[in-house]
This record gives C-alpha cells, structure tokens and sequence, in this order.
C-alpha cells in the first residue's frame, strides 16, 4: 500500500513545519508545501496529492478560494481544512465548495493523523475505481 501523498498550504511556516513532522514521523508522503494559495495551486497540479490540508487566511488570497481550482485540475484530491477560525458561516462555505473536513487549530496530533488514516479508506476506493 503506498503512503497517503498530503499537501501543505499554510501561510504559517510554524503550523507547515509542525504538520511536515507529524505526518512524515506517521509514514505519510508529504509531497510539498507552500505559502500562499498561488503556489498551493501550482503545488496540487504538479503532485496531484491525495489529501490537501489547507488554511484558510492567508495573505493575497483566501485558502477557500484554491479549493475550485485544485478540485478542477485533481477531483480526487481530498481538502482537509485546519484553521484556527471557526465561523460557523465559513466552515459551511468551504464544505460546499467541496472541502471534506474541517480541523480547529490547535489541534491534538493523534486526532489529526487519525483523520487522515480514516480518509486513507476512501483514498484507496477512489483509486481502485480508476
């Protein structure tokens, strides 16, 4: 079974090298990181991730504004929020705009690597139906 491929975006150097860490030491493949939603996008159509765990402020753009476009390039890719904003309101928009999950920072790592292992199911479906 190949490891599950994550991408990183998060305006955040701390929170992405906190998340490498977790997931690399959990023996998932951490395919990129970036910065900004621009360089995101650009990463999720280089890599194709299976799992692309975003925030959602960011500088020049919102993190919801890349989910339509790297579900358009990779509609198998599955985007995991993790953002310490919890409006009720935003979470609810990111969900429809096709979002899988919503993860509150802080966050327990055993929670967050379990949510992902979870997902691991639906990776492998997805996959096989190809």
């Amino acid at each position: 079974m190949a490891a599950i491929r994550l991408l990183i975006i998060d305006d955040n150097e701390l929170s992405r090298t906190l998340l490498r860490v977790i997931f690399r030491n959990a023996h998932f493949d951490v395919v990129g990181e970036a910065g900004n939603v621009r360089d995101g996008i650009s990463l999720a159509q280089k890599h194709k991730p299976d799992v692309v765990l975003l925030d959602i402020v960011m500088p020049g753009a919102m993190g919801m504004d890349a989910i339509n476009p790297i579900k358009a390039c990779h509609p198998q890719a599955f985007i995991i929020i993790v953002s310490a904003n919890d409006d009720d309101e935003l979470v609810a928009d990111c969900m429809k705009k096709g979002a899988e999950d919503f993860i509150v920072k802080p966050f327990k790592t055993a929670a967050i690597v379990a949510k992902i292992k979870k997902l691991g199911e639906k990776i492998r479906s997805a996959t096989s139906e190809m």
